[in-house]
């Protein structure tokens, strides 16, 4: 069996702690952007059903408003 001094110990273990530190991080940060994908997309969903929420509702006051305008020239 390999005999480690005291700095080889510590050593190994500063070097085996910042390894799973660092794998650590870079599992949190993909869940991070895909949590952000997510969001962009949801917003992105909800922006473009805003839009066609007020093209429908402007399409609607256009198609109404010649009827009133033509009811009171009479």
């Amino acid at each position: 069996m390999l005999e480690l001094s005291l700095y080889e110990n510590t050593a190994l273990i500063i070097c085996f702690v910042l390894y799973v530190g660092s794998v650590i991080v870079y599992i949190s940060r993909k869940f991070s952007q895909e949590r952000e994908l997510e969001k962009s997309e949801i917003t992105a969903e909800l922006e473009m059903l805003a839009d066609e929420s007020y093209k429908k509702k402007k399409i609607k006051e256009d198609h109404e408003a010649p009827h009133h305008l033509n009811a009171n020239k009479f």
